[in-house]
Parts: structure tokens; sequence; C-alpha cells
């Protein structure tokens, strides 16, 4: 397994190649968020298109999602783009992408790595800066919190 991490042009380029693991998912992102530039990345793209094998599951996915949420509390909207050739890893990614707050980051998987640039580099998406927002209170709950029952 070989990761890099690359700040050009504005965005992160992550290539993978060989065997992809939650060990090489976590390196992509504590690499990523290691990095000085971090806070200033519009975008992301991930080539997955060299990964020969894959031994991630959905609750992977859910997992990478969450800390990619997480870690997007603290910067701007940014839209990541996954390019692979391979059909376990596109419905892997779509799992990650379902799991995403839509307001703090934008996925999207790709096979073809031009579409995946275009994509990532695009304007469509809001750039403002997230604010953190607390756990959600259940419908009504605030009511009764505030009448003391």
């Amino acid at each position: 397994m070989t990761v890099t991490v690359d700040f050009r042009d504005q965005g992160f380029h992550v290539c993978v190649s060989g065997h992809l693991d939650r060990a090489t998912n976590r390196e992509m992102i504590i690499r990523a968020w290691h990095d000085p530039h971090w806070d200033e990345a519009k975008y992301a793209i991930v080539d997955l298109r060299a990964v020969t094998s894959v031994d991630l599951t959905e609750s992977d996915m859910v997992v990478q999602a969450s800390m990619a949420n997480a870690g997007s509390l603290s910067t701007m909207k940014t839209r990541t783009a996954t390019v692979h050739a391979c059909p376990e890893i596109g419905r892997l990614c779509e799992v990650y992408n379902a799991h995403l707050q839509q307001d703090l980051c934008e996925a999207r998987s790709f096979e073809d790595y031009q579409m995946a640039v275009n994509w990532a580099r695009g304007t469509a998406s809001s750039r403002a800066k997230p604010r953190f927002r607390g756990p959600r209170w259940p419908e009504g709950a605030h009511r009764q919190a505030a009448n003391g029952k």
C-alpha cells in the first residue's frame, strides 16, 4: 500500500495504490488533516484507480464519513471527488457519500479522472464557512426542558 498526499491548485490530490484497508483510510485522513494547507483546501481528489485489493466494509465507510464530518466543522465547505476503477470501491464510495453532512462537504465518485477533477474544482458549491452546530433536540424537547418537564 502506498499513499501520497499532495496539496496543489487549492486542493488535495491523494493517490492510493495496492491494498486498501482501514489503516490506509485512516492514513489518508490523518495525513490531510496534518497538512498545513488543510484549512485553505477547497477540494480533494482521491485517486483509487491503482488499488488492487479492498478490505473495507460499509461500516468502515460510515466511520470514515463521521470523521470527515468532524474534520469539516472547522473548515470551509469542500468537495471530494473519488476516482475508482472497481465496482466494489464505487459501492463503498456511495455509502461514504450518503453519510456526509452535505452542508459541510460534498462528495461524488467517478470512473473518469478528468470528470472528477472538473467536478471537484467546480464553483457550484457554496464556500461559506459552516458554523458549529451542537446536538439536535428531538421535536418539542426544548419546550419540555423550558417548562421543567
